[in-house]
């Protein structure tokens, strides 16, 4: 077990209720062309960056919309949603005293686009409480590449093998994964099927023990 000197955090679905969010957006989305949104094409598109998302929903469905069209719509749903529902989950902030309380350094490693980190970020006041910010601007290549996670360690000036990796998905912890990190996976209801062998350890949430008995104070 390597020590662990910074910890990179994904955001949907692992720091706030987003995913469940994402299925509200989707379906009032999917409506508009008379489909509905599914658990199985969900699976497929967790972890991806939005234009991938919605280009596989265009191929799924077949629809005549162009990409930037579906990310119009999607931005308005979001907009909408996001800013009424969206809720921190459990055990984010008793890990983030702790990780401060150790002088252990944060840092968010997400897919999801800037604007959209805003809404939890801003409703809790998050941005001074992590070094930096990587988000679906900051790669070029989605999850499961490693890309983000090889730049959350350089812009933590230490060693891959040395950073803890929080992910609910399985793209996601497959970054971590093939980055070289520590790689922890958080599955939720959304995850909790999937085959998640490739992670250093499973854990239920982000106040299990396990998980916390990682950290020793830098």
């Amino acid at each position: 077990m390597p020590q662990i000197k910074a910890v990179a955090f994904d955001m949907d679905g692992l720091m706030f209720n987003t995913e469940d969010l994402y299925d509200d957006v989707m379906q009032g989305v999917l409506q508009q062309y008379g489909h509905d949104f599914n658990k199985n094409l969900k699976l497929k598109l967790m972890g991806l960056h939005v234009e991938e998302v919605l280009q596989i929903i265009k191929d799924e469905f077949q629809l005549t919309a162009t990409v930037d069209e579906l990310i119009e719509k999607t931005d308005h749903q979001i907009d909408e949603i996001f800013a009424r529902d969206i809720q921190a989950q459990p055990g984010l902030f008793e890990l983030l005293d702790l990780l401060e309380a150790m002088n252990i350094p944060k840092g968010l490693t997400t897919s999801a686009r800037m604007k959209n980190v805003a809404f939890g970020f801003n409703k809790y006041n998050l941005h001074d409480r992590f070094e930096f910010k990587l988000t679906a601007e900051s790669v070029e290549v989605s999850k499961p590449e490693p890309e983000i996670y090889l730049k959350a360690a350089s812009n933590f000036g230490i060693d891959p093998a040395n950073m803890l990796v929080l992910e609910d998905s399985v793209l996601g912890s497959l970054a971590g994964s093939r980055a070289g990190a520590f790689t922890v996976a958080i599955p939720t209801i959304h995850s909790e099927d999937m085959d998640y062998s490739h992670a250093d350890l499973v854990v239920e949430s982000l106040s299990d023990k396990r998980l916390h008995s990682l950290l020793k104070p830098l």
